[in-house]
């Protein structure tokens, strides 16, 4: 049987309810039970958001949390405003040196609240891992091969509708220069002023998508080739 764990979440700045989204996340994996006092709980999980230098921020929120305490667990959640869903944050386990802390690293942004990101993810995994509870591995986890499933396959079928006087090599080449557009599609839309237009995720989707354009507009021409050979036959 999972414990049931007494909970205060000390938010140390702004947060854009990122604290309340993660704490909701927790609440979906384990049995919490959050209490209005900071002297009731067993479980202190402190969010900082990293607003000039991480260690420095760090360090200012290890001040507010007493080294000499009745928690059974402190957990600091560090918070790195960013836009970008890979972007790899600073350590904040270099900056804590007590062994009291346990710390992780979240991605979240003023419009979006928590990113859609592995570093979430992990994030959310180890606090779960360290509170005593269970990383079931979700069917979401296996969802995400699919787009790279569906890349694959339509590089294949792209392969078997080409039309005579295509060899390997120009199939290889046509592939490569699909992979270079869809992957610098990807790679700039992050530098983009309007986040939402980040197109990290969808890479699988875009090659996909310019291999079904392909393959269309080769199915379309190999049908007139044909439909003018037929006409030309008839004719003579």
């Amino acid at each position: 049987m999972l414990p049931v764990h007494s909970v205060y979440p000390l938010v140390l700045g702004k947060t854009m309810n990122s604290d309340k989204h993660f704490m909701d996340c927790l609440r979906s994996e384990m049995k919490l039970h959050e209490v209005d006092s900071q002297n009731d709980c067993d479980v202190l999980i402190a969010f900082v958001p990293i607003v000039s230098r991480a260690g420095t921020d760090i360090q200012a929120a290890l001040e507010r949390i007493p080294t000499e305490h009745s928690y059974k667990r402190v957990v600091l959640v560090s918070l790195h405003h960013t836009f970008d869903q890979d972007y790899i944050a600073p350590d904040s386990r270099h900056s804590v040196h007590r062994n009291d802390v346990f710390a992780v690293d979240l991605l979240y942004h003023e419009d979006m609240g928590l990113l859609k990101s592995r570093t979430n993810d992990e994030a959310l995994k180890r606090v779960i891992k360290h509170l005593g509870g269970e990383t079931p591995y979700k069917a979401a986890d296996k969802t995400e091969f699919i787009p790279w499933l569906c890349a694959v396959l339509s590089s294949f079928l792209f392969y078997f509708v080409l039309p005579e006087g295509y060899s390997f090599f120009h199939f290889l080449i046509l592939e490569i220069f699909l992979i270079i557009v869809s992957g610098s599609l990807s790679y700039y839309s992050k530098y983009l002023k309007n986040s939402k237009y980040h197109l990290g995720k969808w890479t699988p989707w875009i090659f996909t998508g310019m291999n079904v354009v392909l393959m269309l507009v080769f199915l379309s021409s190999t049908k007139e080739s044909v439909h003018e050979l037929n006409n030309a036959t008839e004719h003579s």
